[in-house]
């Protein structure tokens, strides 16, 4: 369905069911572009990443999985082609938990230190291909 500008307000004016809010319809419409704006210019610039996670390390650099990165949504393992989640923790969550298990392994658990660096809860006893939706920037 296509509105004018004008029975866009009428719409919202009768959604509101307040006549007194009225004169702040104009912001009201101002307010959702501009969050469908947002929303849209994050789904732009998202794309899906993977890399190896090295055996004998517990960390990767982000500078290597994409230059220009604005942020990780989330890491996936594969066992066995099988998608899993690696949780993410905040940093003193991650902290405990890494000091219950110092196993080699797969990871569970990860953190981000210093915005550059992703730590993983236990060294890699082989190479893993985690993959990793990203925002750039």
């Amino acid at each position: 369905m296509s509105l004018t500008y004008a029975q866009l307000q009428t719409q919202i004016g009768n959604y509101l069911v307040r006549t007194d809010l009225s004169a702040y319809i104009p912001s009201f419409i101002t307010m959702g572009e501009n969050e469908i704006n947002r929303r849209l210019d994050v789904l732009q610039r998202e794309e899906i990443s993977s890399f190896t996670w090295a055996s004998g390390t517990d960390t990767y650099s982000m500078t290597t999985l994409n230059a220009g990165i604005d942020s990780i949504l989330m890491l996936w393992k594969t066992t066995n082609n099988v998608y899993e989640e690696i949780v993410y923790l905040e940093p003193l969550q991650f902290l405990q938990q890494r000091e219950i298990s110092t196993a080699t392994g797969q990871e569970n658990y990860y953190t981000i230190q210093g915005g550059e660096t992703i730590v993983f809860d236990r060294t890699a006893d082989q190479n893993y291909t985690v993959t990793a939706p990203i925002i750039k920037k």
